[in-house]
């Protein structure tokens, strides 16, 4: 799957070498989690268009104007953008405030990073229970325009960090091989 994966050529399934087998599969789980929240983004962001379209023509056109457009676009912006940043974690494409890392050099930058990737980690982990921790109140809660339970919005949120949890495991994953040597250079 990825090809900067360093495997042994000679035996490529020795007992030593879980760390880049584990790392494969992470890596593909978490490619997985990055197509599908693409789709999940391109649908929710075409619904987010549509719906300020249809709130728009309604407001402009029609003598009584929908109210629902609002709340729709709305839920679809909270998919969006946990989905959204999820993809973009992925792809590495996050803001980083890496003065501290790049204080380091050789494999001390490699620790440096591991330490603020699973200080990462440990949020996200905390922000997704925290989610899950929600969901009865969301069960209860209905929208004010749109009558549905709260939970579907809310699952944008829980989904996109389920998606960063797996992302940045991968991410962990791919550090620990470097600090090791079994991948690529120390950045920096």
């Amino acid at each position: 799957i990825r090809a900067e994966l360093c495997l042994n050529k000679r035996h490529p399934f020795q007992r030593s070498d879980y760390m880049t087998r584990i790392t494969v599969w992470i890596d593909w789980i978490s490619t997985l989690c990055a197509k599908m929240g693409k789709v999940i983004v391109l649908v929710g962001g075409t619904g987010i268009l549509l719906s300020m379209a249809i709130g728009v023509f309604s407001r402009a056109l029609l003598p009584q104007a929908f109210v629902w457009p609002e709340e729709v676009s709305r839920y679809l912006l909270i998919w969006c953008t946990f989905i959204g940043g999820s993809v973009a974690l992925h792809n590495k494409n996050l803001v980083r405030f890496e003065f501290i890392i790049n204080l380091f050099k050789g494999k001390a930058y490699t620790v440096a990073e591991i330490v603020g990737h699973l200080l990462s980690l440990v949020f996200l982990v905390l922000f997704t229970r925290i989610g899950i921790d929600l969901i009865p109140y969301y069960l209860n809660s209905v929208g004010t325009t749109v009558p549905i339970q709260l939970i579907w919005p809310a699952a944008g949120v829980l989904l996109g960090g389920v998606f960063m949890v797996i992302h940045m495991i991968s991410q962990v994953c791919h550090d620990i091989l470097r600090l090791t040597g079994r991948e690529g250079k120390e950045a920096k």
